[in-house]
């Protein structure tokens, strides 16, 4: 499993506005110089983050960046599906066969249930945590219901 570039600098960027005075919003400038990303890709990330509802933009001399509610609010799984798909999601077994056919494992497969065991206990850890717990170092454990 692997987490991709754009969850791991999205959640990157998100770090540093929840760090930010809550006075200071930040530019794409900003946050390319921080995180030595180019700002061509710090843009990419903030659009999708802003579509997500996730952050706000300011236009004009004093405008940026910001949190658009505050990170005890934001939950890390948020974060994460503003760029992608879950681990396993319903379009999951479409990715993996060649032609239009269903996959010849599409009635019996075993391994839909490893899937979306593993999806739903990250899920589960990530829905679990704020932005503001994560940084704070909080530890991250997953919450079973009783």
């Amino acid at each position: 499993m692997k987490i991709s570039a754009l969850e791991e600098y999205g959640l990157r960027c998100m770090v540093l506005l929840a760090e930010a005075d809550p006075d200071e919003s930040l530019t794409i400038p900003d946050i390319s110089a921080r995180e030595n990303m180019s700002e061509s890709y710090v843009g990419k990330l903030l659009m999708l983050l802003r579509k997500a509802d996730l952050v706000v933009a300011e236009r004009g001399r004093n405008g940026g960046y910001t949190l658009a509610k505050p990170a005890s609010e934001i939950q890390l799984s948020e974060i994460m599906l503003a760029f992608g798909d879950p681990i396993y999601g319903e379009h999951h077994c479409e990715r993996f066969h060649s032609d239009e056919s269903p996959c010849v494992h599409h009635d019996s497969c075993k391994m839909k249930r490893l899937w979306a065991t593993l999806n739903k206990h990250t899920f589960d850890l990530l829905r679990n945590v704020s932005l503001d717990q994560f940084l704070n170092g909080e530890k991250l454990t997953v919450k079973h219901a009783t």
